[in-house]
């Protein structure tokens, strides 16, 4: 194995998806070398199709950050890749208040247009997407109120027109 990108913080949740000209790979990278930090940048890099760097790293949002606890998602559709991701209300510090969010890229991991919010609420996590014939579905855990327990699963149809 052979390193793809010297890290200046602690990485987690390693994603990876097919593009035609090879791959798209993404990480949650901590804002900070504090290990117990919650924030998480976003970060994708193009691959060639032997897993080599074929462009630079890229953070796709710098403020506001992913939720540490949270799952996220990268999948090809039509001629996009989609990234979602929970991403913590910057007013609120304590990172109850989430929002579900969802970007569209290109195959070299550059935003293609706006990011789409799903759902603001408390505890927003573990957004995952799957291709559909229409566009796609994203699924994710919520509190619906601040008295309810446990959290709700929800779903959301993304209908793509590329």
């Amino acid at each position: 194995p052979e390193p793809i990108a010297v890290l200046d913080a602690p990485a987690r949740r390693v994603r990876l998806v097919g593009t035609p000209d090879g791959l798209l790979a993404g990480w949650y990278e901590e804002a900070s070398p504090d290990l117990h930090y919650q924030i998480q940048r976003v970060v994708v890099m193009p691959l060639d199709r032997d897993g080599v760097p074929a462009g630079p790293a890229r953070r796709l949002e710098t403020a506001p950050y992913a939720y540490r606890d949270s799952g996220w998602s990268l999948i090809r559709r039509g001629d996009q890749v989609l990234a979602a991701w929970t991403r913590p209300d910057p007013a609120e510090s304590s990172g109850d208040v989430t929002a579900a969010v969802i970007q569209p890229l290109t195959w070299t991991g550059e935003p293609d247009g706006d990011a789409i919010v799903l759902s603001e609420g408390r505890f927003v996590r573990h957004v995952l997407l799957r291709t559909t014939p229409l566009g796609a579905i994203a699924l994710f855990t919520a509190y619906p109120n601040p008295e309810a327990y446990p959290h709700q699963i929800y779903s959301a149809a993304l209908i793509c027109n590329r």
